[in-house]
């Protein structure tokens, strides 16, 4: 909790006092609002105090549907839901700890206007011929805002 408080009482509040990152609304005339995006591993399900604190700061999960699509159907991950499996047994249950926020000034944008388009369900990357393996699925996430 003290991590997501860094995040939102820290580098938000810096954010907001760097006037010359501010994004033009035509809707509102010549206002100028914060837009940030935080993605990352969280360690955090969704359920946890540390996710509610985000969305309750008016954060919008950008990739809702954490259902993992391998490119390998018969893969035991394949249409689980999570975003972080274990490599040395498939067969463990995925678990959900990564995202992608859509941040938004609580004044600016109410959380219920920010949509979520062309969201990209996690996947397990494959390397071929390669010593590298990730544990974690990729996420992609589109926001469309309002005019």
């Amino acid at each position: 909790m003290r991590q997501i408080d860094g995040i939102l009482d820290g580098i938000i509040s810096a954010y907001q006092e760097a006037s010359g990152y501010r994004v033009p609304r035509r809707r509102w005339g010549t206002a100028d609002e914060d837009l940030w995006i935080v993605g990352g591993d969280f360690n955090a399900t969704p359920d946890s105090a540390e996710i509610a604190s985000v969305t309750r700061s008016g954060f919008v999960d950008g990739n809702k549907d954490k259902t993992i699509f391998d490119a390998d159907p018969g893969s035991p991950l394949h249409n689980q839901v999570g975003t972080k499996w274990s490599i040395r047994d498939l067969n463990l249950p995925p678990v959900v700890v990564d995202y992608i926020f859509c941040g938004i000034e609580r004044t600016s944008f109410r959380t219920s206007e920010v949509k979520v388009q062309n969201s990209v369900r996690p996947y397990r990357p494959e390397f071929r011929n390669s010593d590298f393996q990730s544990d974690h699925a990729v996420l992609c996430a589109c926001f469309e805002l309002p005019d």
